[in-house]
C-alpha cells in the first residue's frame, strides 16, 4: 500500500511539473517554436535581384532553394516576424601569400606573391526590386562591380535602412568622386 501512495504522489508531481512548464512556456510567448518564414513578396524580390546580376562564383547559390528565404545564405531575417532585415552581399576574397627573400630578416629584398580568388557580383546597376524589402536595415554591397552606377534612388525609400556598405566597390563611382 505504501508503494502505491508513493507512485501516485510521484505521478502527481510529474503532472504538475509538466503542466507548469507548459503554461509558463505559453505565457512568455514561446508557444510558436518555429521561426516564421519570409514573405512571398520578399522571396520573389530577392529572386528577381538574383536574376538581374552576374554571379559567376555562385555566391547566391542557395537563393531559390526552398521557399524560406530566411534560410538562404547572406540573408538575415527578424526572428519574430520573418521579415528580411539584412543582406550581406559583400564580395569576398580568398588570399594565399607566398613570401620569397633572403634568410636575413628583416630585409628590404622581399617579394610577396599573392594568389587571389575573388568572389563578387556584377551588374550595370542595383535592381530596384530591393525596394520591396521594406524592413531592410543593413545592406552591404561592398566590393562588387556595379560598373560605376550611381546610388539608386530607391535606397532613399528604405526607411528602416541604418547601414549601406559600398566601399571598395566599383559601385557608385561618380558619387564617391564628387
Amino acid at each position: 500500500m505504501g508503494n502505491t501512495c508513493w507512485g501516485l504522489g510521484m505521478i502527481r508531481f510529474l503532472f504538475i511539473c509538466i503542466f507548469s512548464v507548459t503554461i509558463t512556456h505559453k505565457c512568455v510567448g514561446g508557444g510558436n517554436l518555429t521561426t516564421p518564414a519570409c514573405s512571398e513578396q520578399e522571396r520573389l524580390a530577392l529572386l528577381r535581384f538574383k536574376q538581374s546580376i552576374k554571379d559567376e562564383q555562385r555566391m547566391l547559390s542557395s537563393w531559390g532553394v526552398g521557399n524560406d528565404c530566411c534560410r538562404w545564405e547572406r540573408v538575415g531575417c527578424d526572428d519574430a516576424t520573418g521579415r528580411v532585415v539584412s543582406l550581406h552581399l559583400r564580395a569576398s576574397a580568398s588570399d594565399d601569400y607566398f613570401i620569397s627573400g633572403d634568410d636575413d630578416w628583416p630585409t628590404n629584398d622581399i617579394t610577396i606573391f599573392g594568389v587571389f580568388d575573388r568572389y563578387y557580383l556584377a551588374s550595370d546597376g542595383v535592381n530596384s526590386c530591393l525596394a520591396e524589402l521594406l524592413h531592410l536595415r543593413h545592406l552591404d554591397l561592398s566590393g562588387n562591380d556595379f560598373q560605376g552606377s550611381q546610388i539608386p534612388e530607391f535606397v532613399g525609400s528604405l526607411k528602416q535602412l541604418r547601414f549601406l556598405g559600398y566601399h571598395w566597390s566599383v559601385v557608385f563611382q561618380e558619387a564617391m568622386e564628387t
